[in-house]
């Protein structure tokens, strides 16, 4: 997987937005082949896994201390909701399901309910 888009305020650069509307890109796109393993940030309980309007097939893991990760467009889903996985534990494949336009894993991390730059975490 490679970084194709970065947390942090963009505009003009989503075509599924209107021209020159800004929006917060409130996590990071993973560009992958469909079907590449998509792998648990850190061990957690799994509390949403189906598909969301936006996000297509999502997967969000509620790692204790406030920290929760999504993922989100995948082509699969391979975990269940109240399921316990464990750090690297593939929980779906990459796919382009929902808002997207190509496949990629759109990786999100908040703290206690707000989005945070996973980047540091993931050491980019």
């Amino acid at each position: 997987m490679w970084v194709t888009n970065e947390f942090g305020w963009r505009s003009n650069v989503n075509p599924l937005m209107p021209a020159g509307a800004a929006e917060l890109h409130n996590g990071i796109d993973f560009g992958a082949n469909t079907g590449t393993p998509v792998k648990s940030f850190a061990e957690g309980t799994v509390t949403y896994a189906e598909y969301h309007q936006y996000g297509g097939l999502r997967v969000v893991i509620d790692h204790g201390n406030g920290l929760e990760t999504t993922y989100n467009h995948m082509n699969e889903i391979l975990v269940d909701v109240g399921q316990h996985v464990d750090f690297n534990q593939q929980i779906g494949t990459v796919g382009t399901t929902g808002n997207s336009t190509g496949p990629h894993l759109h990786f999100e991390m908040l703290r206690d309910g707000e989005y945070i730059d996973p980047a540091p975490l993931l050491g980019l």
